[in-house]
């Protein structure tokens, strides 16, 4: 390591790597992921959280944990924030702890909290202070920036949209094209991973109340070069107790402001918070109509996301829901937003509930279905349901009863 060249070594990791995998990732060949722990680079990042989510491993496997703990010895930003995303949304639940296990030794080894881990894990990927990158085919530049959903905009010099990077032309530095090129397909390629994981991590923030304080939030959130188009469409809020104090959105400018244009300054030491519609109350319309004059689309559902509050009004829309018939298939895909199946004898399914903040609903169903596989007579099919609610949790109440009545309706036709 100390007397080759690290980009050549990179490379050396990386293609032994593949062609490891490509001859079936034998046991005996694990050492060759390690081997990318030590000298990969930001490719090698990306490659082995690409393996662990599809081919050839899982959480199950030897391989697949050993994934975990290679990324881990990377370290980067990259390695970094594949780990997150595993910890946050993999199907295996050996996978989620093993990923929160390596996560919390990085934080621990820097000294961090596993939040601000998190927020300082966020790669620019190539990306300057501004959002913007260039792309030099030499007589000819291309610039890429960002809208407010994390994706690419490609334009010309004269700032003109492209759909896609032009082939290079007989005038343009062969050499200088061809390096921007694979450049920009490893942005793509990286950015595609990064923006659905952000939009994610950012929507859970708002779920779970997650603070920052205001110099942090300065400077890894608001100035970021890859998040900031993102989180100038989003509401903020300092906080007041338990609730939020002055809200505000951050203009094209960088600059603080509330609904009616005024600006304002966020101390250092305030706290900042990504405030869930529940707590906007009425305020949420003021809001949108302020997106809608500045023509700003949000990354996820905050301002227009259907919330709902305990009371008369809520309890009737959940009463006008029971008993109505669900398809099965809607049912089994709350699993996906976090909801279990309590499983009863014989494997039969009679109720699905989710706890969140000390708040659990559970949905009763009727004629209820097997989890063992066996088709019973007269169970399974489309199934009636019926709420319960326990807890006084603002947020997870909202979020508990807006997955209730996303359920569809059954049409009573044969699928």
């Amino acid at each position: 390591m100390e007397a080759c060249d690290p980009q050549s070594l990179a490379d050396f990791a990386l293609s032994v790597c593949v062609t490891w995998a490509k001859n079936g990732s034998k046991k005996d060949g694990i050492g060759f992921q390690h081997a990318l722990g030590y000298l990969g680079d930001s490719r090698s990042a990306l490659l082995l959280a690409k393996w662990y989510k599809s081919y050839p491993f899982n959480a199950d496997t030897e391989g697949g944990i050993e994934v975990l703990g290679v990324l881990g010895l990377r370290g980067s930003n990259t390695a970094i924030a594949g780990l997150q995303a595993i910890a946050r949304f993999s199907k295996y639940d050996k996978a989620i702890v093993k990923a929160r296990e390596v996560l919390e030794d990085v934080a621990f080894s820097r000294g961090l909290t596993p939040a601000l881990l998190e927020d300082l894990a966020v790669p620019d990927l190539g990306l300057d202070p501004n959002s913007r990158m260039s792309l030099d085919f030499g007589p000819r530049i291309f610039v890429v920036t960002l809208d407010s959903k994390l994706d690419a905009v490609l334009m010309d010099e004269s700032g003109n949209a492209l759909k896609a990077l032009p082939k290079a032309l007989k005038s343009d530095n062969a050499q200088k094209a061809k390096a921007a090129t694979a450049q920009w397909q490893e942005f793509k390629a990286a950015l595609k991973v990064q923006a659905s994981d952000q939009k994610k991590r950012f929507e859970q923030a708002m779920l779970t109340r997650r603070e920052w304080d205001g110099a942090t939030f300065k400077e890894v959130v608001a100035n970021h070069p890859l998040l900031s188009k993102m989180v100038r469409s989003l509401v903020w809020a300092t906080v007041n107790g338990d609730r939020p104090g002055t809200v505000f959105r951050i203009d094209a400018d960088g600059r603080y402001a509330t609904a009616d244009g005024a600006g304002f300054l966020l101390a250092d030491d305030a706290r900042v918070m990504l405030p869930h519609p529940v707590h906007l109350g009425g305020a949420v319309e003021i809001w949108l109509q302020t997106f809608a004059e500045n023509k700003l689309t949000q990354p996820f559902l905050q301002l227009a996301r259907k919330w709902f509050v305990e009371g008369p009004d809520t309890e009737n829309l959940i009463s006008d829901r029971d008993g109505t018939k669900v398809p099965l298939g809607a049912l089994r895909g709350l699993k996906a937003k976090g909801w279990e199946f309590e499983e009863g004898g014989a494997g039969m399914v009679w109720s699905v509930y989710k706890s969140v903040e000390g708040t659990r609903a559970s949905i009763n169903v009727e004629p209820g279905w097997s989890l063992s596989g066996f088709d019973y007579e007269d169970f399974g099919g489309d199934q009636a349901v019926k709420l319960s609610l326990r807890g006084s949790d603002p947020i997870a109440y909202s979020e508990l009863v807006r997955d209730f009545l996303s359920l569809p309706v059954a049409t009573g036709e044969e699928p």
